[in-house]
């Protein structure tokens, strides 16, 4: 599914790298998480999670287990799971 909207979601992700947002990263140890209009199904969101957000505090206590993130964030998942950049989108859905 992320292969057939990923063009549509200007999001470039494959073996190499992650490009999103003008921003190139490798795809070794960086990872996305995002939510967008579904470009096959306007009428429906299509979110992308592919790790785990929270492992931090995750172990602690079920309350920490929320969605603590804007509409998109890439993150390093080598180690401390960092967030390298987030934000909104605009009223276009544009980065």
């Amino acid at each position: 599914m992320i292969a057939r909207v990923a063009s549509r979601l200007s999001l470039e992700w494959n073996e190499q790298r992650l490009r999103f947002a003008g921003k190139e990263f490798s795809s070794t140890d960086h990872s996305i998480a995002l939510i967008s209009p579904n470009p096959l199904n306007p009428a429906r969101y299509v979110v992308i999670n592919s790790g785990f957000t929270f492992a931090a505090t995750g172990a602690g206590s079920n309350a920490q287990q929320t969605p603590k993130l804007p509409d998109y964030a890439v993150f390093n998942i080598s180690g401390s799971e960092t967030i390298v950049l987030a934000g909104f989108f605009d009223e276009e859905w544009r980065p």
